[in-house]
This record gives structure tokens, C-alpha cells and sequence, in this order.
């Protein structure tokens, strides 16, 4: 009998990993090639019923140790994974270190250059699977679909840090107004709109969404100018 190639083991062997770090709570589902992904992830409910939570995965396993972190994709095959209504990811499986790094496709699009038709791709740390990742997708996934549905009834919420650095005093009444133009936001302390969180530290500001969408801006003087 012809030997398997070797691209195939380590796909096989990315799939008994990704199914492992989401059981129990989600099911792995194989999804046929022509279709353009490799699994679909549904969440469990009472009695392992579907919840219609779902999402989406393009598996990128590798056996070389120095290529963890990064993978070389097609901008065209991205933006094909972000146009579904179901929010998709990459993910990186390294079979020589046994480790997983995940990211949003969206995530993935926004590293490309406008004119480029591949995207190296990079994982950091922050990418990296670990115990708290399935809380994260949980968490955002409800998000997407709102952003997703482009709703003009859709609110966002401007989350504020906890605690300001003393020496920094940010203009909060211009980044809001810069914003307002695209958004709509609603008090504080509403928790049915999509959040926008925003961070301050010595240097700069950012303004996030989960880690589906953020921009960053360095703080001159005491003004941040997003």
C-alpha cells in the first residue's frame, strides 16, 4: 500500500488536537474541501443539542518548529472566509512543539497591504490556545454576528478602563466625537450593544472589539488623536 503523504498525517493529527481543546462544550465537525474550510465547531447545549453557535475553521498544521508562528495565506482565501455569515479562523498547529495559535479571519486580513495577494500571517503569544480561549470565542462570536448583519439599529458601547495613569488626562469628548461619525454609542453600562473597549496606558490609546478589530493611537502630549 502507498504511505499517506506527511501533509496528511499532520492535518490528522491537527484535527485530534482541535477536537480535544474543545470538548466537551463544542463538537468538530469535518467539512467537505470543495466547500472552502476544513471544520465547523458547534457549540453544545442541554442534552449535547446544537446551540446555532458556530463557527468556522481553516487548519494551517506545520512540522517545522521555526514556522509556529506564522503561515503564508492567500488575501483572496481570507476574504473568502470573512464574507461568511459564520465568523471563521485560522489555526496553526506545530507538531514538533505540540502547540495551537488561533486567530480570527478578520484578524488575519487586517495584517495584508492593500495591493498584496498573500499575507504572512503572524501568531503572537496573545494567539497562542490556552484555557481561556473558548471563552474568549463564546464571548465574541455574538459579536460578529452583529457586525456582521451591518444593522444600522446595531448600538456600541464604549467600555472605559477601570483606572486612568494620574498623569495622562484624555480627551475623551474628541475620540468620542471622531467615532460618532460610524457609531452609535449607548450608555456605559449597557450590555446589549457590541462593546468598544478602550485602553490607556504612558504611551498610547486603543480602541478595540474583542480582538476582531482595534486601532491604536500614540499620545501627544495630553491628547490621543485615533
Amino acid at each position: 500500500m502507498p504511505n499517506r503523504p506527511r501533509s496528511h498525517i499532520i492535518e490528522d493529527l491537527a484535527q485530534a488536537k482541535f477536537t480535544l481543546a474543545v470538548q466537551p462544550t463544542w463538537i468538530l465537525r469535518s467539512k467537505d474541501k470543495d466547500y472552502g474550510v476544513d471544520w465547523e465547531a458547534e457549540r453544545l447545549g442541554e442534552s449535547d443539542s446544537g446551540t446555532g453557535d458556530v463557527f468556522y475553521v481553516q487548519s494551517k498544521a506545520t512540522d517545522v518548529k521555526a514556522s509556529a508562528q506564522s503561515v503564508q495565506i492567500k488575501v483572496d482565501r481570507l476574504r473568502y472566509l470573512t464574507s461568511f455569515e459564520v465568523p471563521a479562523m485560522i489555526v496553526r498547529y506545530c507538531v514538533p512543539t505540540d502547540t495551537t495559535y488561533w486567530i480570527w479571519a478578520n484578524e488575519a486580513l487586517a495584517q495584508s497591504k492593500s495591493d498584496a495577494e498573500t499575507v504572512n500571517v503572524r501568531f503572537g503569544e496573545e494567539h497562542l490556545w490556552n484555557d481561556d480561549t473558548l471563552r474568549e470565542i463564546e464571548r465574541t462570536i455574538p459579536i460578529l454576528r452583529k457586525i456582521k448583519r451591518s444593522d444600522p439599529r446595531t448600538t456600541f458601547s464604549l467600555l472605559l478602563p477601570d483606572q486612568m495613569p494620574a498623569n495622562i488626562a484624555i480627551n475623551l469628548g474628541r475620540i468620542a466625537g471622531r467615532l460618532s461619525t460610524n457609531f452609535n454609542f449607548i450608555d456605559q453600562r449597557h450590555v446589549q450593544g457590541v462593546p468598544v473597549r478602550l485602553a490607556v496606558n504612558e504611551k498610547e490609546a486603543s480602541l478595540s472589539i474583542e480582538r476582531v478589530a482595534s486601532v491604536k493611537a500614540e499620545i501627544e502630549g495630553d491628547e490621543a488623536y485615533l
